[in-house]
């Protein structure tokens, strides 16, 4: 776990490790443990990238906050691998 301490604001960080489902028109989620974790985000471009359905499937580890509602806010989200962890980026040129 990380605390953060931001202009005098303390907020908690966590990371929860699992296997992310997506399905289309459904809120993306992280079965870990044997629990699903409903995922969410303000962030535009972490939201768009919780919708592609090619994640599904995939283990993750999610760095993030729970929310009072039990979803679990991310801020940043790594793909895990036998060799490590890879950030995961997308780009688009249009």
């Amino acid at each position: 776990m990380i605390l953060l301490t931001i202009l005098g604001v303390t907020s908690e960080q966590t990371s929860i490790q699992g296997k992310v489902v997506i399905e289309a028109g459904k809120p993306a989620i992280l079965r870990s443990q044997g629990k699903d974790v409903p995922l969410a985000s303000d962030d535009k471009e972490i939201s768009a990238t919780f919708r592609d359905t090619r994640l599904s499937g995939r283990e993750m580890k999610i760095v993030g906050k729970f929310r009072s509602d039990g979803s679990f806010e991310i801020h940043e989200f790594y793909v895990v691998r036998p060799d490590g962890l890879h950030r995961l980026i997308y780009f688009c040129h249009t």
